[in-house]
C-alpha cells in the first residue's frame, strides 16, 4: 500500500483538506487560549474558590495538544484514507464540536457561572447535554485513524503503528466509560458533600486531595493517545533495528501500563479513596 509524503504539517500549507481542518481548528483554540490567558491575568473573579478562567485554561491546553496529536498521527493514512468520506465526516464533526465546546465554556466563563455539572436551569441543562455528545465526538477520531491504520495492507507493524492503534482505541474506549461516570454525579468527587465541585488540589491540575476524584482516571487514559504512539515512534527511531520487535513490545507495555494505571485509579476513586500518590 502506497504513503505519500505528508508535506508541511501546518497551517493551510498541510497535505490535505482533513489535515488542514484539524491544524487550523488547533491554531483557532491557540488563539482562544492566548485571550483566555490574559483575561485570568486582569479578571479577579472567582467561582468556587477557583478563578474562573482556570478551568478554560486547562480545556483549551489539552484541546491544543490533542488537534496537533491528531493532525500527526493522520499522516500514517493514505492519500485516500485520508481524503475519504470517513474521514471527512470525522473530522467535520469534531471541528463543530471544538467550536461548540470551546464557546460554550468560554461564555460560561464570562458570565461567571460553572460550564460543567450545571443544570441550574433547563437550557445549562440542555447544553451540558451537548458538551457530552461533544465530548464523544472530540475521541470518535483518533478512534477512526486507529481503525483505518489498522486495516493497512501491506505496511510493516512498526512499534509506531502498533502504538497508534492501541493508544487510539484503548484510550477512547476508557475515557468515554470514565466520562460517562464522570456526567451521572453532581460532581466529579465520589463522597464528597454536595455543590464540592473545586476543593484543594494538585497545582494547576486540581485533582483533589481532600476526596476521591475520578479525573485522574480520566486523565491517563486519554493521553495514551500520545504516550502509545509516541513510544513506539521513539523506539523505532533510537533503539529498533529490523524486525521492530522491541518497539512494537514497548508500545504495548507502555499502554498496559497506562491502561492499567486508569483503571486502577477510577475504581481506586470508586471505592471512596483519596489519590495514593500525593
Amino acid at each position: 500500500m502506497k504513503q505519500i509524503a505528508p508535506g508541511p504539517l501546518y497551517g493551510f500549507f498541510a497535505a490535505d483538506k482533513q489535515t488542514r481542518s484539524v491544524l487550523m481548528t488547533a491554531f483557532f483554540i491557540i488563539g482562544v487560549l492566548a485571550v483566555v490567558f490574559v483575561a485570568a491575568l486582569v479578571d479577579p473573579r472567582t467561582l468556587n474558590g477557583v478563578n474562573i478562567w482556570t478551568k478554560p485554561l486547562k480545556f483549551f491546553i489539552a484541546l491544543v495538544v490533542h488537534g496537533f496529536t491528531i493532525a500527526i498521527l493522520m499522516q500514517q493514512l493514505t492519500v485516500k484514507q485520508r481524503t475519504g468520506w470517513l474521514m471527512g465526516g470525522v473530522t467535520a464533526a469534531y471541528g463543530a464540536a471544538i467550536a461548540f465546546e470551546t464557546a460554550y465554556i468560554s461564555i460560561q466563563s464570562m458570565r461567571g457561572r460553572a460550564s460543567h455539572y450545571n443544570n441550574e436551569t433547563i437550557l445549562e441543562q440542555v447544553l451540558y447535554g451537548f458538551m457530552g455528545f461533544g465530548a464523544v465526538l472530540l475521541v470518535m477520531l483518533p478512534m477512526v485513524i486507529a481503525l483505518l491504520v489498522w486495516r493497512q495492507r501491506g505496511q510493516p507493524w512498526t512499534g509506531y503503528r502498533l502504538g497508534t492503534v492501541l493508544g487510539c482505541l484503548i484510550g477512547p474506549i476508557l475515557t468515554m466509560v470514565y466520562g460517562f461516570t464522570l456526567s451521572f454525579g453532581d460532581s466529579h468527587f465520589v463522597g464528597a458533600p454536595p455543590g464540592a465541585l473545586d476543593v484543594p488540589g494538585l497545582p494547576f491540575l486540581g485533582w483533589s486531595t481532600q476526596y476521591a476524584d475520578l479525573r485522574p482516571a480520566h486523565f491517563f487514559a486519554l493521553h495514551m493517545i500520545q504516550t502509545s504512539p509516541l513510544t513506539g515512534w521513539l523506539m523505532d527511531r533510537f533503539v529498533t533495528t529490523g524486525s521492530h520487535t522491541s518497539a512494537r513490545l514497548a508500545a504495548m507495555a507502555i499502554s498496559i501500563v497506562f491502561a492499567g494505571l486508569s483503571t486502577w485509579l477510577f475504581f481506586n476513586a470508586m471505592a471512596g479513596n483519596v489519590i495514593p500518590f500525593v
